[in-house]
């Protein structure tokens, strides 16, 4: 249960990094640094919030469950959130629309390759 708790904390930087744009500072300042670090987690909890919200049809015809791509809607709430004519029935729409399979039983052996290391300290002779 603890895993699966620090998991979800870890996916949820690993997206505020990533997909919100943290993993850069634009200033130098650590009041500047700190306001951009507050400004990344209000629009991942804006973000958030609207695809909690948002409720995914299955269809009868698949045999998979879907879920909403969350890089997709972080990036069209960022979108919306710059935008001066944009509507919210409209960025609802576009994040249901960008979902991605439910695979919970998939699972990939590691495709581990031997390679011959060459110590620092090898000379050419």
């Amino acid at each position: 249960m603890i895993y699966k708790m620090r998991w979800g904390i870890e996916t949820s930087f690993r997206e505020l990094k990533y997909h919100v744009g943290l993993i850069a500072f634009h200033s130098k300042k650590k009041d500047c640094v700190i306001q951009e670090i507050y400004a990344s987690l209000i629009m991942y909890n804006f973000s958030m919030l609207i695809t909690e919200n948002i409720l995914i049809y299955d269809d009868r015809h698949n045999n998979y469950h879907y879920k909403i791509n969350y890089a997709i809607a972080i990036h069209a709430c960022i979108r919306f959130f710059r935008s001066t004519h944009a509507y919210p029935s409209l960025l609802e729409e576009l994040i249901a629309r960008n979902k991605c399979p439910v695979r919970p039983d998939r699972f990939a052996d590691r495709k581990t390759r031997y390679h011959s290391a060459i110590p620092f300290n090898y000379r050419l002779s």
